[in-house]
């Protein structure tokens, strides 16, 4: 009965994330309109933080009951899966896309890296990250967003969103409705998923370790997912570029920051996943140096070398 209870769980969390993603990205494109901001700028500083909620919300849960490889299992996954997963399934069902060099979202791609980067060195350098060091990514993260809007609002006249509206023109106080649906409905989502996926790994003797790396990871990413698919039916590379930015800025700069202020995070034996992470995280490069990317095939790239990290995982 724990089984099946388990499964229904993951059933309906997968659904309520498709409605939400849905719903967010609606919202969003509305708000990017409406205020002409650029796409990618909405992408990481609403859909990424928004999309990014899961992992604050498992991190902090792992660390409560004292799991820190759960907690920092979490993060490095879901950077892992939204570079490879989300942004390669992005790119490969991307329909009718406007493609382009993102010349002016270097910014935002170089304080991703940036954060990750500072993440990283404090984990490969002293093995952990401690409260003062968790206080210096949240004011890193703070630093970041201020450069983007800065950077946008200089270019605002062709900051706006340049492909056709997905729907009709709306108002403000439905485009914020349809975020509010959409955050409800990832957030309950994810929480199902997770709940349920922990509870099937763990009847199967899976170590958390694994568990936070893979599962929790995956099902955590999975408003990214849902959001990227949402995006890429509507050919919005913008949206799902940046919701990929803005995520894994938010995980290694906010989760991170705010779990270790719970409690200090240990490295443990996961350097390798480390160092992987910071070569997905490099993976999206060309689209910032090269006029017409090859989207589909860099997608092909990612996911298969997505697949190849979990079957390494499954086979230890």
């Amino acid at each position: 009965m724990t089984l099946l209870l388990a499964a229904l769980s993951i059933f309906a969390g997968l659904a309520l994330l498709t409605v939400g993603g849905d719903k967010l990205v609606e919202g969003s494109v509305t708000l990017a309109r409406r205020w002409g901001l650029s796409e990618v700028f909405i992408g990481v500083a609403l859909v990424g933080f928004g999309t990014s909620m899961p992992e604050i919300m498992a991190t902090l849960a792992a660390a409560r009951q004292g799991q820190d490889a759960l907690a920092l299992g979490n993060i490095i996954g879901s950077n892992i899966a939204n570079v490879g997963l989300i942004l390669g399934a992005g790119f490969l069902l991307v329909q009718n896309p406007n493609i382009r060099k993102f010349t002016k979202e270097r910014l935002d791609y170089t304080l991703m890296l940036g954060g990750v980067g500072l993440f990283s060195f404090y984990l490969l350098t002293m093995g952990l990250i401690t409260p003062w060091a968790g206080v210096s990514l949240l004011v890193f993260l703070a630093t970041g967003l201020t450069l983007s809007y800065r950077a946008m609002t200089k270019n605002r006249t062709t900051a706006a969103v340049e492909e056709e509206d997905i729907h009709p023109p709306k108002s403000l106080k439905a485009a914020f409705l349809a975020i509010a649906i959409g955050f409800a409905g990832l957030m309950v989502g994810a929480e199902l998923l997770v709940g349920g996926a922990i509870t099937i790994a763990r009847a199967l003797g899976v170590p958390e370790g694994i568990i936070g790396l893979s599962l929790v990871a995956i099902g955590t990413s999975l408003p990214e997912l849902a959001a990227a698919i949402a995006a890429a039916r509507h050919g919005r590379i913008g949206l799902i570029l940046g919701n990929v930015l803005g995520s894994n800025g938010f995980n290694a700069l906010a989760v991170a920051g705010i779990g270790a202020l719970a409690m200090p995070l240990r490295l443990g034996d996961m350097t390798n996943d480390i160092g992987l992470m910071l070569l997905f995280c490099l993976a999206p490069l060309p689209l910032f140096f090269v006029a017409k990317p090859p989207l589909r095939f860099l997608g092909s790239l990612l996911l298969g070398g997505y697949a190849l990290y979990i079957t390494m995982l499954a086979l230890q």
